[in-house]
């Protein structure tokens, strides 16, 4: 009996943790401009000094954020891919995970 509640207990804390995963995929249009922008942003982001990895990845963030045409989705589902778009970007922990591409304009 004592085994049956602990594996209740463990299956209960997966499936909380199972359904707070989410995933934000971030479109991104490929043109020139867009283009130049993102290593201006991949060139900031190699030179940031003094952030932690969380400070880090909201550096990147606020500066893809920037980028023209941008959108962002929420899925409950890990994005396997895109159709007309490549991943160039990804990060997160264990409850959330932001996914960047870009696609064709």
């Amino acid at each position: 009996m004592n085994y049956l509640r602990s594996f209740l207990i463990l299956v209960l804390f997966f499936s909380v943790c199972n359904c707070a995963m989410y995933y934000d995929v971030t479109r991104i249009p490929r043109t020139p401009d867009n283009l130049k922008a993102l290593r201006e942003c991949q060139n900031t982001a190699a030179t940031a000094v003094g952030y932690d990895q969380r400070g880090f990845w909201k550096l990147k963030e606020s500066c893809y954020k920037t980028l023209e045409g941008t959108t962002t989705e929420r899925f409950p589902e890990y994005p396997h891919s895109i159709k007309g778009c490549d991943l160039f970007d990804d990060w997160g922990q264990a409850d959330w995970r932001n996914f960047y591409f870009l696609c064709k304009p």
